[in-house]
């Protein structure tokens, strides 16, 4: 898997953090550690490579990478 993939794996807990800090409408500090995300980090890797490797012959998720590197520059 390309390094950009490893990237939105380490980005998506990150958002899934922020949505919960307004979870109630207020916003509430939550504090972003290993300890609470490290499993949403490896589950979300794990889906990553799962379907990397599902769409390898397409280039499914480097094209997706691609994308996401280039809208961010």
């Amino acid at each position: 898997m390309v390094v950009t993939g490893l990237v939105v794996a380490d980005s998506i807990p990150q958002i899934e953090c922020c949505i919960g800090e307004w979870t109630t409408g207020t916003r509430t500090d939550t504090a972003f550690t290993v300890q609470d995300y490290r499993g949403i980090y490896d589950s979300h890797l794990n889906c990553l490579q799962e379907f990397d490797g599902a769409t390898k012959e397409f280039s499914v998720l480097e094209g997706i990478c691609a994308r996401i590197y280039e809208d961010g520059q």
